[in-house]
Order: C-alpha cells, then structure tokens, then sequence
C-alpha cells in the first residue's frame, strides 16, 4: 500500500530537520512503534513493516523508541520457532565440520 500525506512545504522542511533524508523510513517507524504502542500489533508485524532479520532486532528497536514489549503466546511461540531453527543450523554445522587436528 501507498500512502500520500499532504503536508505543507513548512512542515515537510521541519520533518526533513529533525528526521533527515530518510523521511519515508522515520514515518514509517513512527506509525510502527505507535501501533505497538497502541497494542494493535504484536513485535512480528513491526518486524514485517520494518524489515528487521529477527525479534531481537525488533525489540531493540522498539527499546529504542522507548516502547516496551510486551510478551505474549504469540511471541513465545515466533522465539520457539526461531530458536529452533538456529539450534537446527548449529547442529548442521557442527555435523557438517570437520574434526581439528591436534598439533604435534
């Protein structure tokens, strides 16, 4: 979806002042964190709507924006998700490694 705002070239200039260049972004994190903030969303759809790797990322982020997470089932289980995956690929790793040579 896209989303026009209609702002005067005064406030369009004090946004671009105070958020930089990347004005797009810094609106779409500001509807991010107060969405989270308003509990219309879980850390997963921020997540989404920001493109971040992962629910560390998310919450820093929202740490960041002094919006504290909440934890609910729906977290426990993207966590358990994702700590599955990670000890999947460790154990590939360490299955897939070859043994070290001892030095003589």
């Amino acid at each position: 979806m896209i989303v026009h705002l209609n702002l005067s070239p005064e406030l369009e200039e004090e946004l671009h002042e105070a958020w930089g260049k990347d004005l797009e972004r810094n609106i779409m994190e500001a509807v991010a964190a107060e969405f989270y903030r308003q509990g219309k969303c879980g850390t997963a759809t921020v997540r989404k709507m920001l493109s971040f790797e992962d629910r560390p990322e998310t919450v820093a982020f929202l740490c960041d924006k002094e919006v504290f997470p909440n934890y609910n089932l729906e977290d426990l289980e993207q966590d358990r998700a994702t700590f599955a995956r990670m000890d999947a690929k460790l154990a590939q790793k360490l299955q897939n490694a070859e043994p070290e040579k001892p030095e003589i």
